[in-house]
């Protein structure tokens, strides 16, 4: 196994820098990309990613191929320890021995805002049970399901 160094900034704008171990034939490469900041890249046994028609599990020579991303959560496996994002919208490819999640949004669990996410989903429900006829009830509906996954991954921390 080689030794690799990375580099990744948070929601909140800190770096973190680190190590990992390259990948061995029991991991798959895992890399998270989101608009605006520095890929996060880590080793994993295993990988789980909501796609558009539901959750992927990855394990190690999984079959290729490239999804769209559904709301949820992102949730991968390193050492025994279970790593924890919350994602909204984009494209994953896999590959036998790597993921690259393209995300328009994702947050680990402990970069999450509690507060502020149930401040949205409270704006969300409150959107969707107007009767204002002008309200845009397929932005609401999306806006409550990322709030929803947001409060989820935080509460598994």
């Amino acid at each position: 196994m080689r030794n690799f160094r990375y580099l990744a900034m948070t929601q909140s704008g800190e770096l973190v820098n680190g190590s990992i171990l390259a990948p061995t034939a029991a991991e798959v490469a895992h890399r998270i990309e989101y608009l605006g900041l520095v890929p996060i890249e880590t080793a994993a046994e295993e990988v789980q990613i909501p796609g558009k028609n539901g959750y992927l599990g990855i394990l190690p020579g999984h079959a290729p191929l490239i999804t769209e991303l559904s709301v949820g959560e992102i949730t991968y496996r390193n050492g025994g320890t279970t790593h924890r994002m919350a994602v909204a919208w984009g494209f994953a490819e896999v590959l036998p021995d790597k993921v690259t999640v393209l995300a328009e949004t994702a947050e680990r669990a402990t970069e999450i805002d509690i507060k502020r996410a149930g401040e949205a989903k409270m704006r969300a429900e409150e959107r969707l049970n107007s009767a204002n006829p002008e309200v845009d009830y397929e932005r609401a509906t999306e806006a409550l399901q990322r709030a929803e996954a947001r409060l989820d991954v935080a509460e598994k921390k």
